[in-house]
C-alpha cells in the first residue's frame, strides 16, 4: 500500500538549518510505569520536543536530570531512543503536533509506518491546539459540571450566580476563560469543599476517656 503522502523526514538536515526544530523520538522499548503493565494507554512510546539550538547541541541533555523526565526514567529502566522525525517550527508547531499521539507521526513499521501523518502544514495563526492531556482534562471538567448544577454550586461552594454560571459555561462563554489545568484544579477544589461538611469528626482519645469517666 503506498505511503499516504510524501514528506521530508528530517528537516534539520537542510542547509541552512531552521532556527527552531520540533523533533520526535521513538522509545525502545516503550516506557511502562510501574503498575501500568496492563494499561497500554499509560505507556510512553514517543517523546515530542522543541529546540532552538538543534544543530549545535542536538539532544545532549536527554537522559540526564537536565533533560525531559520521561527520557531520564527511560534510561534508568534500561531503555533507549532514536530520532525518527524533525519539523521546522517552535512551540506553536509543537502544540499543533501534540493534537495526535506520537505514534501517528512515527515512520517505524510498528507505529504508523508508511502511513505516518506528514503534518508539514504550518500552524494556523490564533488556533488553540489541545493536547491529549488537555482534552482529557476538559472531559473531566465537563463530567464534573454535569454532576454539580449551578444551584448546588451556589449553595455548597458559596459562589455567586455569576461565578457559578461562568464556571459551568466553560471556556468558550466564560468572561475570563481559564486554562484546562485551572478548570480541573478549581473543580477538584470545589469537590473537596463539598465533602468536608459531611465528614464526622473523629473523637480524640482524651475525649473518649472523659465521656466514659
Amino acid at each position: 500500500m503506498p505511503r499516504r503522502k510524501e514528506f521530508r523526514q528530517f528537516v534539520h538536515l537542510d542547509d541552512p538549518v531552521p532556527a527552531e526544530i520540533c523533533y520526535l523520538l521513538h522509545l525502545d522499548p516503550p516506557y511502562i510505569p510501574q503498575g501500568a503493565e496492563a494499561d497500554p494507554f499509560k505507556w510512553a512510546g514517543h517523546y515530542l520536543g522543541t529546540s532552538d539550538d538543534f544543530s549545535r547541541r542536538g539532544m545532549e541533555k536527554h537522559g540526564t536530570a537536565n533533560g525531559p523526565r520521561i527520557l531520564q526514567v527511560q534510561r534508568e529502566a534500561g531503555g533507549s531512543w532514536h530520532l525518527v522525525r524533525t519539523w521546522q517550527g517552535g512551540r506553536a508547531k509543537e502544540k499543533q503536533l501534540k493534537t495526535h499521539a506520537g505514534k501517528h507521526y512515527c515512520p517505524e513499521p510498528q507505529c504508523a509506518g508508511d502511513h505516518a501523518i506528514p503534518a508539514d502544514n504550518p500552524p494556523r495563526q490564533g488556533a488553540k491546539y489541545l493536547s491529549r492531556k488537555q482534552r482529557r482534562m476538559r472531559q473531566a471538567v465537563r463530567e464534573a459540571q454535569a454532576n454539580y448544577p449551578a444551584p448546588q454550586l451556589r449553595q455548597d461552594a458559596g459562589l455567586s450566580h455569576a461565578e457559578a454560571q461562568a464556571l459551568l459555561a466553560g471556556p468558550e462563554s466564560a468572561p475570563e476563560p481559564m486554562s484546562p489545568e485551572e478548570e480541573l484544579r478549581r473543580i477538584e477544589h470545589l469537590g473537596a469543599s463539598w465533602r468536608i461538611p459531611h465528614r464526622q469528626p473523629v473523637p480524640k482519645v482524651r475525649d473518649l476517656e472523659l465521656e466514659a469517666g
